[in-house]
């Protein structure tokens, strides 16, 4: 909530193997909705509340990661490769 009282955030992507578990999204949406509706009402009439999905690649992500920092090495691209 600290970010989206800055940002104007429309969608937050959870990461990681963990978020494969329906139950998460729905455990952290649940916990939004009573933190915005039940506890804290003004905040949940100032914020617009954004959509929570798991995040496209779950835990593969980091492997994505590790890919393409080895291909821009191979490539001569990188200018943080470790030489």
């Amino acid at each position: 909530m600290n970010i989206q009282s800055v940002v104007d955030v429309n969608k937050v992507a959870i990461g990681g193997g963990i978020s494969a578990q329906p139950k998460l999204i729905n455990g952290i949406n649940q916990a939004y909705d009573e933190l915005t509706k039940r506890k804290n009402p003004m905040i949940g009439a100032t914020l617009v509340k954004p959509k929570i999905v798991k995040a496209h690649f779950q835990n593969g992500a980091n492997l994505f990661g590790a890919l393409d920092n080895l291909l821009l090495q191979i490539n001569h691209e990188n200018k943080y490769a470790l030489n």
